[in-house]
């Protein structure tokens, strides 16, 4: 019975712990059960699918040219005139 009462109690309190304190007490993770049944029972912060990782690419890519573009017209004023030689 003390056996059965230590994980038990292991397993509640990882379920109403938050990500960050789950990921600090891996010593309550003493049973290869409890940790199937913390994993199963979590999601992922970030969706990893291929269209979430196509849209997220496209859009960093789009922001790059678009930061770049604007950098490059506030530049425009400071830039040094060639002179005639």
């Amino acid at each position: 019975m003390a056996r059965q009462v230590r994980p038990s109690s292991d397993l509640v309190a990882l379920r109403v712990a938050s990500p960050f304190v789950r990921t600090s007490q891996p010593m309550r993770i003493t049973d290869n059960g409890i940790a199937a049944r913390t994993y199963e029972g979590s999601k992922l912060a970030v969706p990893l699918t291929v269209e979430g990782i196509v849209f997220g690419g496209a859009g960093f890519f789009v922001g790059f040219v678009a930061i770049g573009a604007l950098l490059g017209l506030l530049r425009l004023p400071f830039r040094r005139r060639q002179t005639a030689a």
